[in-house]
Formats: C-alpha cells, sequence, structure tokens
C-alpha cells in the first residue's frame, strides 16, 4: 500500500518540477526577445552618440552596435534607429521605447519639445526632414529646400494660390515621384512649393499620412506602411 501512494506522489513531483523548468525556460526566452534600452546622448550630422543598455556607442549612418540597434540615418537634430525591423526617430536626450519582439516595419516618432513629431527622410532619394502636420492638407516645402532637393517647381509646378498662417500665398502644386518617412516608401505624392523659405521645415501633410496606418502612444506617433 505504501509503494501504490509513493509512486504518484513521484509523479506529481516530477510533473511540479518539470513546470518549474518549462516557466524558467519561457522566462528565457522572453528576456532574449527584450529589445535594447536606447539614449541618445549627442547628434551630429550622419552620426550619432548613443547609450544602448549602458554602453557607450559611437554610430554612423548605416552602422549596427552589438547590441543589434541600427543607426539608420541622422542629422544634428534627429537620428533614426531600428531594432528588428521597428525603427524610431530621437531627438536628443529622447530614449527609445521598442516592444520585445519583432513585428512589421514601422517608424516610431517621439514628441520633441515643441510639441511636434519629426523624422529623417528622403525626397527622390535625397535628404530631408520631415515635420509631421496633420493639420496640413499636402506635403508643403520652402522654395529653398525645394531647390536643394532639385525639384523643378517653377517650370513644371502649377502656380495655385495657398492659405498659410502667414497669409494667402503663392504656391507651386507638382509631384514627387518618391518620398520615404524613415524606410517607410510612397510613390506620386502631390505636394506644394512656396516661393522663399516658408515653411522652415518640410511638412508631411495628411495626403500621405492617409497612405499609412498612424497611432499614437502616449508621446509617441507610430506609422506603418498599409498592407497591399
Amino acid at each position: 500500500m505504501q509503494q501504490s501512494l509513493s509512486a504518484p506522489l513521484a509523479g506529481a513531483r516530477f510533473r511540479r518540477r518539470a513546470m518549474q523548468m518549462l516557466a524558467l525556460y519561457m522566462a528565457a526566452g522572453t528576456a532574449a526577445w527584450a529589445a535594447p534600452q536606447v539614449r541618445v546622448l549627442a547628434l551630429f550630422e550622419g552620426k550619432a552618440l548613443l547609450e544602448i543598455d549602458g554602453s557607450r556607442r559611437v554610430l554612423a549612418a548605416g552602422a549596427v552596435s552589438p547590441e543589434g540597434v541600427r543607426v539608420v540615418s541622422a542629422s544634428s537634430r534627429t537620428v533614426l534607429v531600428e531594432i528588428d525591423g521597428r525603427q524610431q526617430s530621437l531627438g536628443l536626450g529622447a530614449a527609445g521605447r521598442f516592444g520585445t519582439a519583432p513585428a512589421g516595419l514601422e517608424v516610431r516618432l517621439v514628441r520633441d519639445g515643441t510639441g511636434g513629431y519629426r523624422s529623417p527622410g528622403l525626397v527622390n532619394g535625397r535628404s530631408v526632414e520631415w515635420l509631421v502636420d496633420t493639420g496640413a492638407t499636402a506635403v508643403a516645402l520652402s522654395g529653398a529646400d525645394a531647390d536643394r532637393l532639385g525639384l523643378p517647381w517653377r517650370s513644371a509646378g502649377r502656380p495655385v494660390g495657398i492659405a498659410t498662417a502667414q497669409g494667402t500665398k503663392t504656391g507651386h502644386r507638382i509631384v514627387i515621384e518618391s518620398l520615404q518617412i524613415g524606410d517607410l516608401r510612397v510613390s506620386s505624392v502631390d505636394a506644394v512649393v512656396l516661393d522663399g523659405d516658408y515653411p522652415r521645415s518640410p511638412l508631411l501633410g495628411m495626403n500621405v499620412l492617409q497612405r499609412l496606418t498612424m497611432r499614437t502612444e502616449g508621446d509617441l506617433l507610430i506609422l506603418q506602411q498599409m498592407q497591399p
């Protein structure tokens, strides 16, 4: 009788021990997926000084740290970093907030000191720093920025009247062949170019944002490419 009781007890102890080992294994697996913690210590044109899990790393654009953090692009104002396909634009002193598991490509923008969201990007392959503007119906650039980007707005643009915070201005409507926010790409984008140096930063308007999925989490603006 004693032997018949000890066998079930031993089996129960074995199962309990197995469950404990499984829990430890799952916890270890979760820890392995934990994303590095990133903080921006200094910004330069083409590189950034980052603190990654307590270690300081100077990374040029395109470089990947031993922790798996890639600098997509960097300027004196922001750096676009990527971990496991997730991108986030960070300003000086900002800390990156990434999920714990890989997901689809996305760009995460942290609200800056002015309350806006900025992101490095490209216009027809040339670098630009966007200011997200949900109040703008279309992408808007100054004539100075359009000239720097090589856009033929004077010769190819169609004159239009544009209502701005500074009153009605004359603009030129053009089509941008290829536009990027981080690694998110949008093609054939209507844009307005205003003569002079207004707006100070190129504005990423709703005609682009409506072609992406967009949500906020606290002070984060998260943009994702729409699935075809």
